[in-house]
């Protein structure tokens, strides 16, 4: 059985950030009485619906004197151990534990960019995958979910409002690449077999990257424009508010062009799209896998 640190060094988190949750660890080891609080934290986390979970955190954070996103970080590494012996109940192998866990270090990183803490902002995110329903595959992480729109067909595939489908998210761990993607849904495929009404997978997904107004600001030939690509773009909103916007720049949007990042491609060419009043948004998309090596669409 994995400890802490071995852990941490399996999901990729940065030397310095081990060394700060083993504080936090210690810390918390020297209160005996608030430890068996967070373990009674961690039951109700695992067997109950909502998040009340967090409130409670909250608390430890006090208690503990630490940031309340370092607290919500430190409870799901420490959780991590109980789920281990659900995916092995459940037979799921352990390299897809270790790689759906690794989803806490892409979190770690994205909370150290946008706020200087090792910790999470998004706790609530996390349900999905600490009760079995959420898994990655590959470079990227899906579950079952209702399908939402009223109705798609294409082919032999015909889908109304209320269908199982599965839905596919897009962590922050890298280059989007097609062989990257294909290899997800290879692996998605083999995971999801038995539950598929057919020989296809339809799979979709909301995202920013899928908004067709973005299409424009990804360079011609990227990862991005491939991606999009392979999607049928089935509904999309404008969001005035640029809520995605820290996706890019590693920061919340502000309406002063200065404080906005200029150190990567797309954050340049983002600057100038938003910077002629355009806003960003987000698009809704289906693409549709055979088993094979190729998207049907």
């Amino acid at each position: 059985m994995m400890n802490l640190d071995d852990l941490m060094k399996a999901i990729d988190f940065p030397d310095e950030a081990r060394a700060y949750f083993l504080s936090c660890y210690d810390r918390l080891l020297q209160k005996p009485q608030l430890y068996q609080n967070l373990l009674g934290i961690m039951d109700s986390f695992f067997l109950e619906e909502g998040e009340d979970y967090i409130g409670s955190l909250d608390q430890v954070a006090a208690d503990l004197d630490i940031p309340t996103y370092s607290a919500y970080m430190l409870f799901l590494l420490l959780s991590a151990k109980p789920l281990r012996y659900l995916y092995k109940y459940a037979e799921i192998p352990e390299s897809i534990y270790l790689d759906t866990l690794k989803d806490l270090s892409y979190k770690l990183k994205e909370c150290k960019t946008v706020y200087g803490i090792w910790g999470t902002f998004v706790p609530g995110w996390f349900k999905g995958f600490f009760n079995l329903k959420r898994f990655q595959l590959g470079r990227l992480q899906f579950e079952w979910i209702d399908f939402q729109e009223e109705g798609y067909e294409r082919g032999t595939i015909s889908l109304k409002k209320g269908d199982r489908i599965l839905n596919c998210h897009i962590p922050s761990s890298g280059p989007l690449t097609r062989e990257a993607v294909l290899d997800s849904l290879a692996k998605a495929y083999a995971f999801y077999k038995e539950d598929l009404n057919s020989s296809v997978m339809p799979v979709v997904c909301s995202s920013w990257l899928l908004y067709p107004q973005h299409y424009e600001v990804y360079p011609e030939g990227s990862n991005l424009r491939d991606f999009y690509d392979a999607f049928d773009i089935v509904k999309e909103q404008a969001d005035p508010a640029n809520n995605d916007f820290w996706r890019v720049f590693g920061v919340y949007y502000k309406d002063d062009k200065a404080l906005w990042p200029q150190t990567t491609t797309l954050q340049r060419r983002f600057g100038q799209y938003i910077g002629q009043g355009k806003t960003m948004g987000w698009g809704r998309g289906l693409l549709l896998y055979d088993g094979e090596k190729e998207c049907l669409l």
